[in-house]
Parts: C-alpha cells; structure tokens; sequence
C-alpha cells in the first residue's frame, strides 16, 4: 500500500483540513507529506497562508498573481496550478480580459534572452555603427517610438539591441506595449485590467525563479510605488511569488515516494 493511501491520524487530519480551509485547495504530494514529515508541512501552512491572511490585496489580484507565476514561461508551466487559479480568479471576479492580459503580460517574457544575451554578443563581437544617414534615422525612430509607447528609456537595456537590431527593437516595442502601462495613442480601450495591476504582475514574473531578472524588477517595483502602491502591497507579490518553491514538493516528494516504495523502503512495492 502506498504511503498515499495510508489513512491520516487525527492531528495529521486536522491540518489537513485547517490548509484546505486557509487555502481552498488540496494536493495529493500533501498526503504523503503528512506522512513524511508533518512538523515540515505545518511550518509550510504557517509559511504559505502569511500572504493569503496578513496581507491587503484584494484576493483576485492576489489570484492573478499567483496565473502569473504558474503561467510563467520561466518557470516551467504548471498546468494543473495555472488552471486552479484562472478559475479562482474568474470566481474572484475577474474578468476573462483581465485574465488574459496577464497572459499576454507573461508572453513579453522571452525578452530576457534578448537582454541577457545582447550585451554578451555586443562584448564580443562588438557594435556595428549606422552605415548611413537613413539607417541612423530608423534607429532614432525605434529608439522614440519606445520612449512613446513605453514611457522610458534606459540605455543599459536597450542601447546595444538599438544598435544591433532596430527593427526587432520597434516590433518588441510594439507587441509589449499593447498591455504595458504606457500605450500612448494605440492604447487598447478593452483592457480593464489595473496599471498598478499590471505592475505586480511585472514584479512577480521579474521576481520568479529561474527567470529572476533584476532590472526589470527594480523598474517595476519602482512603478508600483508611482502608481500608489504601499511597500505592504509589494512585499505581498513578492510573498506569493516565493511560493513558488513548494514546486519542489508536489513534483518532488511524489517521485520520491514511487521510487522509496519500489525499493520496499516506505512499505510498497511489493
């Protein structure tokens, strides 16, 4: 009999139903869990329900939040996760826009290879100038249309890709900006979804691991501020976002126990 299958003792039930009561769901890697190593799992409810009952967003950002994260592309998308929170979001209020302009949002992600490996190839290869007037005009075009659309410009990010690749720069430019915060005289009229909003969304996924991204965080935690956001409000995206790392428990500890049981180390596998 597997280690899942064993019936709950009392007190193991009891927190098992005071996480399904705190956080309105329930994982089969929980289960054995509980078996494994209880005082562990009563250390993670007490971790993981922090943000859920101290903080003070509204609980369907805090569910886009959490599409955010199990959505990410940088964080190796988890189906099953992203889809208990789209409904709980949907059933938080959110509408189906709003839903997927966080989609779209986490779509923009594939940037950071640009602007991880730009600079590299800028470093080693070196940096072609304008080969005439009118490619000089193209980039400053590009470089305008960014700062329109976008409402910045930091040449630490941008500069080299500029330079390299213009036109991959004002497509980028126009594809991000359809959800950014700043959408200058295109701006979507459909999207409902907060600018403050958005920028947690930005921190959480320039927050994950592995896609962590430092710049980006910093400019996003920088617009929340502007936006009104309180440090309470921030600190709690980042909470949520570092739940994350109970990844490792309900991919891991079910492995763990499949190949324990074969090897008759937990009672199995007979």
């Amino acid at each position: 009999m597997s280690v899942f299958d064993d019936p709950l003792d009392p007190e193991a039930a009891e927190l098992k139903a005071t996480f399904q009561e705190r956080r309105n769901f329930w994982h089969p890697a929980f289960e054995a869990l509980l078996h494994l190593d209880r005082e562990f799992f009563e250390k993670y409810l007490a971790l993981s329900t922090h943000a859920w009952e101290n903080g003070s967003l509204d609980p369907k950002v805090t569910e886009l939040v959490y599409v955010a994260i199990y959505s990410s592309p940088g964080t190796h998308i988890s189906e099953a996760d992203a889809r208990r929170h789209v409904g709980n979001a949907l059933d938080q209020g959110a509408t189906v826009s709003e839903v997927l302009t966080v989609l779209e949002i986490l779509s923009t992600a594939g940037i950071h290879s640009v602007l991880k490996g730009v600079p590299i190839l800028a470093e080693e290869g070196g940096i072609p100038e304008p080969d005439s007037d009118a490619e000089r005009d193209a980039q400053e075009r590009a470089r305008a249309n960014f700062e329109e659309k976008r409402g910045y410009w930091d040449d630490g990010l941008w500069a080299d890709l500029l330079a390299i690749d213009h036109q991959f720069l004002q497509h980028y430019t126009d594809y991000s900006a359809h959800v950014a915060h700043y959408s200058g005289a295109d701006a979507d009229d459909t999207d409902d979804l907060d600018p403050l909003v958005k920028e947690f969304i930005y921190i959480a996924l320039d927050a994950s691991l592995p896609a962590f991204y430092l710049g980006g965080l910093r400019a996003h935690i920088e617009n929340a501020l502007e936006y009104g956001a309180s440090h309470g409000e921030i600190l709690e995206v980042l909470e949520v976002t570092s739940e994350l790392g109970s990844r490792s428990l309900t991919s891991g500890v079910p492995i763990l126990v499949e190949e324990a049981e074969e090897r008759g180390l937990l009672g199995g596998g007979d």
